[in-house]
């Protein structure tokens, strides 16, 4: 049987301000180091407002990405630390995803029997 690694071996790597879907779509928009106004960032996450601004804030307040204001919206673009936090992050979840195929590939299926829970 293959060994397991815990999940927490993985928490140094995997980074709680991206941990949320919106969140680390925005990074990921915003790889490329383009500028980028709220009103496309919200086309792109597909997300209402106030929403997409708490998220821009988080991200923000952790210095992942900065903006420039600007009339009549702000413009945003990632940060050399984000850059850096992003791609931790994705090489983190690259190795649970290897981790898990590895897993599974080692994991015979069985049926459960009936009556019995598993």
């Amino acid at each position: 049987m293959a060994e397991h690694r815990a999940v927490g071996d993985y928490d140094h790597a995997l980074n709680r301000a991206l941990s949320h879907p919106i969140r680390l779509f925005i990074v990921t928009y915003l790889a490329d180091g383009a500028w980028r106004d709220t009103a496309a960032i919200r086309a792109e996450t597909d997300t209402a407002a106030q929403t997409l601004t708490g998220h821009l804030a988080r991200l923000r307040a952790v210095g992942y990405i900065e903006a420039r204001p600007g009339q009549p919206t702000h413009y945003w673009r990632i940060t050399p630390l984000g850059c850096t936090r992003l791609t931790d992050h994705v090489t983190a979840l690259e190795a649970m995803v290897t981790r898990v195929r590895r897993i599974l590939a080692d994991t015979t299926p069985t049926t459960p029997t009936q009556g019995r829970t598993p």
